[in-house]
């Protein structure tokens, strides 16, 4: 394995534990799951709207996908949000 393959490696890894560590602060109780609105509530609390076109896709995902009080699992929360990571 040559040393740019080891370096991309290390990237996705770190990228890996960025949406395991967000999906964490989000899942206050630990079910193993958060609640869509979770997701847009502390968005906006960091001043993050459902307008801001830095999340569109996320945004767009999220509102196809759920519905306000629906269960967000780690593995959807993962697939929706690392292209924005």
């Amino acid at each position: 394995m040559d040393a740019s393959s080891q370096e991309y490696k290390k990237e996705v890894a770190k990228i890996s534990d960025t949406i395991d560590n967000i999906f964490s602060a989000l899942d206050i109780e630990s079910h193993r799951y958060i609640k869509k609105r979770d997701i847009v509530n502390a968005l906006s609390r960091e001043g993050i709207l459902e307008t801001d076109v830095r999340l569109k896709e996320t945004f767009q995902n999220l509102n196809k996908e759920f519905k306000k009080d629906d269960d967000v699992s780690p593995e959807v929360f993962r697939r929706i949000i690392s292209p924005n990571i």
